[in-house]
């Protein structure tokens, strides 16, 4: 083998690597609203005061895989194409090209349709097996007790579910709607230690859904009082929300609008998705209410339709081959 296709073929792994990674950073970008995507629909929300994620989505995934086209173009002249066999021919002075073989007809084995078909099912196990454990391993967690006039820093390393107290700046708050179908707001508010001034870099932010016109700020639940305090309808109010603290899960476009604001984000920010209060200093199991066991029904449901289309194919496939084998004997 000459070293020229040793490296044609070391650049074919490149593109097929480069293809993986390019499409996972996309769909990782997109599900965290960081990155690309989250400046892309930063974009949008300057300009147009509205974005479009299904349009990001597309558009991230293009950017971010186009650096690839050159490699595949060449690629694709030297002989290599993603589905298609090629074999190499060597001429009589000694030179060797690669050359499109006609499509193989032979249907292919089946237990590699077998395997193709209940891989649906085989990832929605494994994935209910993540989530039931997660479920369960943050059942038997600590929560934290926080108050951001004594210390900002986390309680302990490893801290995710909190009661955390402070100012919360609702004048502050950033509202992002969503009107594909049901309207649904996220917002995202600072929440500080009391004195707090806007040249100072935020750490938290409170991060909270709600539907149609409901507010965004919601009550939360006093314990000197043993009520739930209603907010005022303006300024910062001191408060303690219960939930679940996450690492630089600010979306891009977020940041990017409280910082042309002249608010500082921390290089370092939570952002505490309220879970309600928790109940005897415990995290409820989030099993039945999220429906985990339904993961592997779905899996099951698309391994079947898999299953049976490739049967389909397979059966096709099969017939084409022996009118083949039997035009040639």
């Amino acid at each position: 083998m000459s070293n020229k296709s040793t490296r044609v073929r070391i650049l074919f792994v490149v593109f097929v690597v480069y293809l993986v990674i390019g499409g996972g950073y996309a769909l990782y970008s997109a599900i965290t609203e960081t990155g690309l995507f989250g400046l892309l629909v930063d974009v949008q929300f300057r300009l147009f005061q509205k974005a479009e994620m299904e349009l990001t989505f597309a558009l991230t995934v293009l950017i971010a895989l186009t650096p690839a086209i050159p490699l595949g173009t060449y690629l694709r002249k030297k002989g290599y194409r993603l589905g298609a066999k090629t074999v190499r021919v060597v001429s009589p002075d000694g030179r060797s090209a690669l050359v499109y073989t006609p499509v193989d007809e032979r249907p292919p084995k089946l237990m590699w349709l077998l395997l193709i078909g209940i891989a649906p099912f085989l990832i929605s196990v494994v994935i209910y097996g993540y989530v039931t454990v997660v479920d369960a391993n943050n059942t038997k967690r600590p929560i934290y007790q926080m108050d951001l006039n004594r210390s900002a820093e986390l309680p302990a390393s490893n801290a995710k579910f909190v009661e955390l107290s402070g100012m919360c700046q609702q004048d502050l708050k950033y509202v992002v709607e969503d009107q594909s179908g049901l309207t649904r707001r996220y917002a995202y508010t600072p929440l500080t230690p009391s004195g707090w001034t806007p040249n100072t870099p935020v750490k938290y932010f409170l991060y909270f859904e709600t539907d149609g016109d409901t507010e965004t700020i919601p009550g939360s639940f006093n314990p000197d009082t043993g009520r739930y305090d209603v907010p005022p309808s303006k300024g910062a109010y001191r408060t303690t929300f219960d939930g679940q603290l996450t690492p630089n899960a600010l979306p891009t476009y977020v940041k990017n609008a409280y910082e042309r604001k002249g608010i500082t984000v921390a290089d370092t920010s939570y952002t505490l998705t309220l879970m309600g209060r928790f109940d005897n200093n415990r995290v409820a199991s989030e099993y039945s209410s999220q429906m985990y066991y339904l993961i592997p029904v779905f899996g099951g449901v698309v391994s079947a339709i898999v299953l049976f289309t490739m049967v389909l194919l397979y059966i096709n496939r099969r017939k084409r081959w022996m009118q083949l084998m039997n035009r040639k004997s």
